[in-house]
């Protein structure tokens, strides 16, 4: 029987996984960054160890990141990574390494917006929040509201119900023995030297799917936010990165993961605006 391994690599043999490109979000997200502030005191603040996709999002990022690194402008003072993508646990790690700085540091690469919130709380309690450029990942309504409130630089939307859908429709066509069709090009890119090891040599192709990097530049007031999250899903800043992958046979299989990923809470307003395009 086919198995189709959705959003996360499965721990056990899967015919295919259908993903978002997590390398593209960690490009997104430290050059979000380096725009802003392309020197100083860089925080990585990782996933769990446990889940394969934090490896890759972490890919993405030192793809961007590792020629400042190189080039002394940028200095990573710390590097963390976050069991279980607790918001909790961020915030007590976050807090445990802020307390060894005199000065505020310039950035926080969260991987996603549930760690992100973590970081800005340390920070506010340091009297930081705000003056620290903070990244995310998940389009977390809390998240939308930090990067209003100017708390967080930026997140990354993707439209789950259109990665369900391309996983249902590839099940169908693996249950009636019809080709899906993939390609090593993205693997390649992804797994880099410090991808997932589960991964390696596995082919994955481009969908018609779409992630969006929301980043607020403090130009409009806050009757703005339905008008500017409808372009977003309309299209108007998106790009495709959705990808199906067919994992080797005889590859390593990946760590199992203890993260149950949920939807985000801006996901069904999004859908909303999606659906009837209608700007009140």
């Amino acid at each position: 029987m086919p198995v189709v391994s959705y959003d996360r690599l499965a721990s056990g043999p899967v015919d295919l996984y259908v993903g978002f490109d997590l390398f593209s979000v960690g490009q997104q997200q430290a050059q979000s960054l380096v725009d802003q502030a392309p020197k100083g005191n860089y925080f990585l603040l990782g996933g769990s160890k446990l889940d394969g996709n934090s490896a890759v999002v972490r890919s993405g990022q030192m793809k961007v990141l590792q020629p400042y690194i190189d080039r002394g402008d940028i200095r990573v003072f710390a590097d963390v990574w976050v069991p279980e993508w607790s918001a909790t646990k961020a915030y007590m790690l976050v807090a445990k390494e802020l307390q060894k700085l005199d000065a505020a540091p310039v950035a926080v690469v969260a991987s996603n917006d549930a760690i992100a919130g973590g970081a800005v709380q340390a920070l506010e309690d340091r009297g930081w929040s705000g003056k620290v450029l903070v990244s995310g990942q998940d389009a977390d309504l809390a998240a939308i509201e930090r990067i209003f409130d100017g708390t967080q630089l930026m997140t990354v939307y993707k439209p789950v119900g259109r990665e369900a859908r391309a996983a249902a429709e590839a099940a169908v066509k693996l249950a009636k023995h019809e080709e899906v069709k993939t390609s090593s090009s993205v693997a390649e890119r992804h797994l880099h030297d410090q991808g997932d090891p589960a991964q390696a040599g596995s082919r994955q192709a481009r969908l018609a799917e779409r992630q969006a990097c929301l980043r607020y530049s403090g130009e409009c007031k806050a009757d703005c936010v339905q008008r500017w999250i409808s372009e977003v899903t309309a299209g108007e800043k998106l790009c495709d990165n959705l990808i199906l992958m067919r994992p080797d046979k005889d590859q390593t299989q990946a760590k199992p993961s203890r993260y149950a990923g949920k939807p985000s809470a801006a996901y069904d307003a999004m859908e909303q605006q999606r659906g009837d395009r209608t700007i009140h």
